[in-house]
This record gives C-alpha cells, sequence and structure tokens, in this order.
C-alpha cells in the first residue's frame, strides 16, 4: 500500500494499492486502483486508464504509473516513516583477576 495524505469520501483514505487490470500491447492499459481507510478496509475502486501517449511514458517505470493515479485521483503520495534502529550499548564484563603469590 501507498501512503497518502487522508482524504474523506466519506471515510479517510490513507493509502492505496495497484493492480495491472488490462494491457493492449503497443496501446495503452487500464489499472486497478483499491484506496483504504486507516483499518486496512478498501474505501473505493477505481480504475485508470493510460492513454497511448501515457502508455509510451510508462516503459517500464513503474513510478511513473504511482504518479499518474496518485494526480488522477487528487492523492498526495507520502513517504513512510522509519523508526531508527538503535543498538543496545553492551558493557564490557570484565573478570576479576585473583593473582596468587608463591
Amino acid at each position: 500500500m501507498n501512503n497518502i495524505v487522508p482524504i474523506q469520501i466519506p471515510k479517510s483514505i490513507v493509502g492505496f494499492n495497484v493492480r495491472l487490470a488490462r494491457l493492449n500491447l503497443f496501446v495503452n492499459a487500464e489499472f486497478s486502483v483499491d484506496s483504504y481507510d486507516e483499518n486496512g478496509g478498501i474505501v473505493k475502486n477505481d480504475y485508470i486508464t493510460l492513454t497511448p501517449e501515457e502508455y509510451k511514458q510508462w516503459n517500464s517505470d513503474d513510478s511513473f504509473i504511482m504518479n499518474l493515479v496518485s494526480e488522477r485521483l487528487g492523492y498526495t503520495v507520502v513517504e513512510p516513516v522509519v523508526e531508527p534502529v538503535v543498538e543496545p550499548v553492551v558493557e564490557p564484563v570484565v573478570e576479576p583477576v585473583v593473582l596468587t603469590i608463591s
């Protein structure tokens, strides 16, 4: 799922997935877009069809499709928040040394 700035329809949409629904080689393509609420429920489904010019621009760059879908549906994609990984600090264990004098 791609995260977006929430919009109301009548529920808040927080993300979407895109699937290829139909492909006409060298002509165009149609994509099915599921939009999700904060609980992962599908709020709506849209179909986006590429024009022949857009199909040529797509080439093999899937980010072109994500940007086109976002633009057509009025979504603003946000980068996922990645929590930094904090490595625990491990103090070395020093064993006591016992010296025997003979």
